[in-house]
């Protein structure tokens, strides 16, 4: 009686260490959904370091190359230089 007592006791004490190594807040499967969470945040953040790269080019040019910033007035905002005529042609499609 004694002795069964004791394995049951000691299957319990197994039983609860495996469930709070496996399920609870630092267990196996809330290590698993931080590592996935981990990976989908550097993506992101490589994303974004690229694009902040790019901006900062684009910064770099917008503050110190006039033909860039000529180029982007025309495209942008349909600017022209002074007595500067443009010309829409269509084209016919028959």
């Amino acid at each position: 009686m004694k002795k069964l007592i004791i394995i049951t006791m000691f299957t319990s004490l197994i039983l609860l260490i495996s469930y709070l190594t496996i399920f609870s807040e630092k267990g196996f499967v809330h290590l698993r959904k931080l590592k996935t969470e981990l990976a989908i945040i550097a993506e992101i953040n490589t994303k974004y370091s690229v694009e902040n790269k790019l901006l900062r080019e684009e910064i770099d040019l917008l503050k110190y190359n006039t033909k860039y910033i000529e180029e982007k007035a025309r495209k942008e905002l349909g600017l022209v230089k002074d007595r500067e005529i443009i010309y829409h042609l269509k084209k016919n499609i028959d």
